[in-house]
Order: structure tokens, then sequence, then C-alpha cells
């Protein structure tokens, strides 16, 4: 017989419940137009080290590090239709 040590793996030692954002405005098929701002509020149960926001997946300005959460974004940088902010 012997002793086994295993490594940690990422699995082990992940985050659940995993943290959550609510954008709170704009709202869900909300028209807007022109520079908005977009506040969100993050929790979790470990901490929150940053919120990065995002329109249709990319990036958009940098990850903020410390609340309030909350990113001025200027509509007119995409073509009129719907996307996604996250």
């Amino acid at each position: 017989s012997g002793v086994f040590f295993g490594a940690e793996t990422a699995a082990a030692r992940a985050d659940t419940p995993p943290p959550s954002i609510q954008i709170t405005s704009p709202t869900a098929n909300q028209t807007v137009s022109g520079t908005i701002n977009r506040p969100a509020t993050a929790s979790d149960n470990v901490g929150v080290s940053g919120v990065q926001f995002k329109v249709d997946g990319a990036a958009n300005g940098s990850e903020k590090l410390a609340g309030p959460y909350t990113f001025s974004w200027n509509s007119a940088t995409v073509p009129n239709g719907s996307h996604v902010l996250s």
C-alpha cells in the first residue's frame, strides 16, 4: 500500500454557484439611441473580481475592477437593429 497525492484540478476549485450579473438598463427589447449608461449589479458567494461589459459578445471598454459597475455606451457605434448587451 502507499499514499497517493493527486493534483488539484480546476474543476475541483470551480466557483459554484457561478457569479451573477444583472444589467439594470437598458431593459430587454428597449430601443435606445445616442449614449446611454449601462449600470449593472454583480454578486458571488466568493467575490466579484471584475465586470466586463460586452456588445454582441465583443468586449466594450475595459473591465471594471470595482463597483459601482457602470459603462457609458454610444449606440451609434453599431448599425441599427437588435443587439445583445451583456
